[in-house]
């Protein structure tokens, strides 16, 4: 899972006629990723940084180590 701690990000999915759809804005703050880090599912989505982006990656294990705290 990755969440932008800075800049911008399009997520984009490819429509039926094989083009580039914007389907989100990605700012600081927001997540993508998350059904996928959840339960182990394919990503479904491109993510395009739109200028300089910064984020955080949450791992499994990371999450997992957390939860056991």
């Amino acid at each position: 899972m990755f969440v932008p701690l800075e800049g911008n990000a399009e997520e984009q999915i490819l429509d039926e006629e094989k083009s580039c759809r914007r389907i989100d804005v990605l700012t600081a703050g927001m997540n993508v990723g998350e059904m996928a880090f959840l339960n182990d599912s394919p990503r479904l989505v491109d993510v395009l940084a739109v200028d300089t982006v910064e984020c955080l990656i949450s791992t499994c294990a990371w999450f997992i180590a957390l939860t056991l705290t």
